[in-house]
């Protein structure tokens, strides 16, 4: 969920989904316009928590929706609460 200012000072409120995620922020699609360093909230409905992030990019657009980069203003590592994949080491890297 994605929560901003729109252009007229109103708050909008929008379900997303991330294409990319990490401890920096992530890849999403917004149908609501964005500006480059604009701030946003994002909650990650598994854990209902809540961060602020700044736009860094707009991609492509498709089927009505612009990829976003965002950028958490704090990293937070484990937000997004993804397992760690059973071929990693425990710092992150693939095994050799």
């Amino acid at each position: 969920m994605v929560r901003l200012r729109g252009s007229n000072k109103a708050s909008v409120s929008e379900k997303t989904e991330a294409i990319i995620v990490n401890d920096h922020g992530a890849l999403i699609l917004l149908a609501t316009a964005v500006e480059i360093d604009q701030i946003i909230h994002i909650e990650n409905p598994t854990n209902a928590e809540e961060l602020l992030c700044r736009v860094i990019s707009r991609g492509d657009s498709f089927m009505g929706k612009t990829q976003i980069g965002v950028e958490f203003i704090v990293p937070t590592p484990g937000f997004w609460r993804i397992p760690k994949s059973k071929d990693s080491e425990s710092d992150g890297r693939p095994k050799k």
